[in-house]
């Protein structure tokens, strides 16, 4: 099938690979004529490159030189088979290729088409990493194949997929091909999660899709059908570098021996000082970066990522390999849940009970307890209690105190928002108006490069916030001397009003009174031992 292209390359002892020689024929297959130099500039290739190219498939009568570089009905025949191309919707496709708005549009309908699908899905488990991608995202993912000319008469990789992208995938090929028997694009996915290769597997049967499932965790070798099989892969791995690394090795081990193939890899924001380890990983697998779209992913509820991720498109070296080797069993940490205490603690929003989380507790994760409810009043909003507060709790409901303390952590939150001073003081005093706060004075201070500070004086005692938003993150403190105020109207405003995905507090009693005097109550918590001096 791919004979014509193999010969070609050979004989000009092409550098950029066999990828390079398939842009021309497609977008000659699309435009011709076309002339060379017109060539080059849409396919990045040099002219003599191109020009190379077209001797020889003159030679092989694949192309002719009329009014510029033709196909010849061998040469159309043979790129609909070697392609892909045959039965395409080719007006399509190239729609999809050329017209950004015209792909937005599309993108938006087939996610509306597939919002039942993604309803339906398994919960997520976060122990594994799990997220809930949204349609569009997976639908965004599958176009971006195509547009990487990765998708058709291709065989694709799909390394976990907690996001269905197999499923995008296999609805994109459908409407691209009026007779979806033509497609010759096979999809393959590893998953760990049994439910969701059983969703996925009713999925493709009921609507006919060409996917198939092999049920593997990650860390096991890659069974040896499969290895060299792929012509590019997606992965949306654990986010921790470690996991990266494994879900890339074993992409890789499934891939094809070629330089220019491609890599889709979802990762989240890190902080500056990961970044370079990231980066590392990459390099060390013998990828390179090709192109980078942040706030590319979106997410249902994945407070960890802020709710959105970064899509990075790799592409295959002659340096290409599985540090991890595909034969290896990895048995080193992986998922965010193993590099944290695993038990957590949380408050009802509703009616103030304490509620635990972990392995051995009735509820294993946030999400189950969210899924089921408070067992008390059947709420369904959990604050998270920092072990601190934890440990201090029972002790601070028998004794009274002459401040309340309320500490909260604003998580992946609007950088945008973050870096406005003028938006972070209105903000701020409204909150403190929503808390029945009596305002005394406020001061607010923008910092270079970014950041802000400030503090409102109210009657009661005070409210500051404090920001980061290369980090996405807010600190907000409340305190208060009396019992008047309304805390918490003030704390879901602010969480609002920042576009914050998640927000943890901590509520510390201030100078507990004890036998008609004052003791700190930090020096109270249990478990901490005071400092002689």
């Amino acid at each position: 099938m791919d004979a014509y292209i193999e010969i070609v390359k050979d004989r000009i002892a092409l550098k950029e690979g066999k990828r390079a020689i398939e842009t021309v024929l497609a977008l000659l297959y699309q435009k011709h004529p076309m002339s060379t130099k017109e060539v080059a500039r849409q396919s990045f290739l040099p002219i003599p490159v191109v020009t190379a190219m077209k001797k020889e498939f003159i030679k092989l009568g694949v192309l002719e030189q009329k009014n510029g570089i033709e196909i010849t009905e061998l040469g159309r025949r043979y790129i609909e088979e070697a392609l892909g191309f045959g039965g395409l919707d080719l007006d399509l496709y190239q729609n999809l290729i050329e017209d950004r708005e015209w792909e937005e549009r599309f993108v938006e309908e087939l996610a509306g088409q597939m919002a039942a699908i993604y309803e339906r899905r398994p919960q997520v488990d976060v122990t594994l990493d799990q997220a809930k991608g949204t349609p569009l995202t997976a639908i965004k993912r599958a176009v971006l194949c195509l547009k990487q000319q990765s998708l058709l008469g291709k065989s694709v990789l799909c390394v976990g997929d907690d996001d269905l992208v197999s499923v995008a995938i296999g609805f994109l090929l459908k409407r691209l091909y009026r007779d979806i028997e033509r497609n010759r694009t096979k999809i393959c996915v590893f998953e760990k999660d049994a439910r969701y290769i059983s969703y996925i597997q009713e999925i493709a049967k009921k609507h006919n899709l060409p996917i198939e499932c092999v049920a593997l965790d990650l860390r096991e070798p890659l069974p040896l059908g499969y290895v060299g099989m792929f012509d590019c892969f997606f992965t949306d791995p654990p986010y921790t570098v470690e996991g990266m690394s494994l879900f890339l090795s074993r992409g890789i081990g499934g891939l094809k021996k070629e330089r220019g193939l491609k890599v889709f890899l979802s990762f989240g924001q890190k902080p500056v000082e990961d970044v370079f380890r990231v980066q590392e990983a990459i390099l060390a697998h013998g990828l390179i970066l090709l192109e980078q779209f942040k706030a590319f992913n979106e997410y249902e509820g994945a407070s960890l990522l802020g709710n959105i991720s970064q899509m990075m498109v790799l592409e295959s070296t002659d340096h290409v390999r599985a540090v991890i080797p595909a034969t290896a069993v990895y048995q080193e940490k992986i998922y965010t849940a193993e590099y944290r205490d695993p038990d957590s603690t949380y408050c009802c929003r509703a009616c103030k009970e304490i509620l635990h989380t972990g392995k051995d507790k009735p509820y294993q994760t946030i999400e189950q307890l969210k899924e089921r409810g408070c067992p008390v009043c059947g709420g369904v909003i959990f604050d998270k209690v920092r072990k601190t507060a934890e440990a201090a709790a029972p002790h601070l409901k028998k004794r009274k105190s002459l401040g309340e303390h309320i500490l909260a952590d604003f998580l992946g939150c609007s950088s945008t928002v973050l870096r406005d001073v003028e938006q972070i003081r209105t903000f701020m005093h409204e909150a403190a108006k929503r808390a029945n706060a009596s305002i005394v004075s406020e001061e607010f201070h923008q910092f270079r490069p970014w950041g802000v500070s400030g503090a409102i004086i109210v009657k009661e005692s005070h409210l500051t916030i404090h920001t980061w938003p290369e980090y996405e993150y807010a600190a907000v403190d409340l305190f208060t001397c009396g019992d008047s105020l309304d805390i918490w109207s003030a704390m879901n405003y602010l969480k609002e009003k920042l576009e914050c995905a998640s927000m943890e507090t901590a509520d510390v009693a201030r100078g507990v009174v004890r036998l008609g005097g004052v003791d700190s109550s930090m020096r109270n918590l249990p478990g901490e031992e005071e400092e002689e001096l």
